[in-house]
């Protein structure tokens, strides 16, 4: 029995959300591509990684404390796209606008957890699928979004993820409303 947790702190995805970023995927679905689950599908905001489990509910207490002192806030879709780095893309991403509001909870969802903000300006983002390393393909298309998505960000969650081929397994440890 492994006596730690491999975690993160996301943002779960309604499933409107879920059911229209779908629809960007078939322009996707071609060799060197790995399309990744949609019960995976989360918008990240920090990475924590190995913990011990005795751990976990000091975190949980500080990202309760956290999302206590934030609005519910909404992201735009901009596109889905190959990314981060164009001309080297390691992954299809949907890609939101910045944003003041998820730029200051990601800060302080960082620092309250003793890390180094590595990042002033983060990408709000949604990884969709993974690009091969060996492989990659090339000319994979940029997508404007076509409809007026949002994402409401009203909760943050404890993720533990679980490595596993050909995909991690993610799940929700626990779930922390904004603003309560």
């Amino acid at each position: 029995m492994k006596h730690y947790a491999r975690l993160f702190v996301a943002a779960p995805l309604p499933e409107t959300v879920v059911s229209a970023l779908q629809h960007y995927l078939p322009g996707f679905e071609v060799p060197g591509v790995r399309i990744v689950p949609e019960e995976n599908w989360h918008l990240t905001l920090h990475f924590i990684g190995n913990v011990p489990h005795n751990q976990v509910p000091e975190i949980s207490a500080k990202l309760s404390e956290i999302a206590a002192g934030f609005n519910p806030f909404q992201l735009k879709l901009l596109r889905v796209s190959p990314g981060p780095n164009k001309k080297t893309p390691r992954l299809v991403w949907a890609q939101f606008a910045e944003d003041k509001s998820f730029e200051k909870l990601v800060r302080a969802t960082t620092l309250a957890l003793g890390a180094k903000v590595q990042n002033q300006h983060p990408i709000p983002h949604v990884t969709l699928a993974r690009l091969s390393k060996e492989n990659p393909p090339r000319n994979l298309p940029v997508l404007a979004a076509t409809e007026n998505l949002t994402l409401e960000v009203k909760e943050l969650a404890l993720w533990e993820s679980e490595l596993r081929q050909p995909h991690p397994r993610y799940s929700v440890l626990q779930q922390f409303p904004l603003g309560i």
